[in-house]
């Protein structure tokens, strides 16, 4: 059988593919308007119908939040998006760390990727894999080299 989910059809088609349907989740089924194209609408925090985006989304559930000390350092003109929110996981200490894995199956065994010794963790991988060390050592070295140079 044909998954009923696929991101080129319509809201109304899962409705009506090979006799599916979705029992129980609706009381009645909804008036499709054919003419219609589908678009993903949100209804904010106030009550309003607005159009659906993850900004939108965040706003209503989170606000703009707590400013921290470290934004500027992790959020700047020319930083790349992808990077800044890897760091700005690691400096809260969110990155899915095995150890952080081994809550959803603690079955499994991890090893850090870089050294394979230790259980991978947040304090394992940034401060005492020998790897991260001595990649922090090095990065030390060049930072005092072009101190002294300036």
């Amino acid at each position: 059988m044909e998954s009923p989910f696929r991101y080129d059809r319509t809201i109304k088609e899962p409705y009506v593919l090979q006799g599916w349907e979705w029992k129980g989740a609706f009381l009645s089924v909804p008036n499709f308007q054919e003419a219609e194209l589908d678009e993903a609408r949100w209804v904010s925090n106030q009550g309003k119908m607005v159009d659906f985006s993850f900004k939108n989304v965040w706003m209503d559930k989170n606000g703009d939040g707590q400013k921290v000390e470290w934004e500027s350092r992790v959020r700047y003109t020319q930083c790349v998006p992808k990077h800044a929110f890897f760091l700005w996981m690691a400096v809260q200490e969110k990155l899915f760390t095995h150890d952080k894995l081994l809550k959803w199956n603690p079955t499994t065994v991890f090893k850090c990727s870089l050294c394979e010794e230790n259980n991978d963790s947040h304090e394992h991988l940034f401060f005492k894999c020998r790897y991260s060390v001595e990649l922090w050592k090095r990065r030390m070295q060049e930072f005092l080299r072009t101190l002294k140079e300036l």
